[in-house]
């Protein structure tokens, strides 16, 4: 029960930093294309992470 309460408050934090990367990245939208392809790398990465740890908690419970 725990470790599931665990996974849920790792999937929230996941998708705060999404959509504050998704936010920075229309914030930024008339700025340098290096930025625009980094953000997107940026987003990439979290939800490659969030996806990995979902698989984690789903073997463990």
């Amino acid at each position: 029960m725990l470790n599931t309460k665990g996974c849920l408050k790792l999937f929230i934090i996941s998708q705060t930093i999404l959509k504050l990367t998704e936010f920075e990245m229309i914030s930024q939208n008339k700025s340098k294309t290096t930025s625009k392809f980094n953000l997107m790398v940026k987003i990439l990465m979290v939800s490659i992470s969030l996806s990995a740890q979902k698989n984690r908690c789903s073997k463990r419970n």
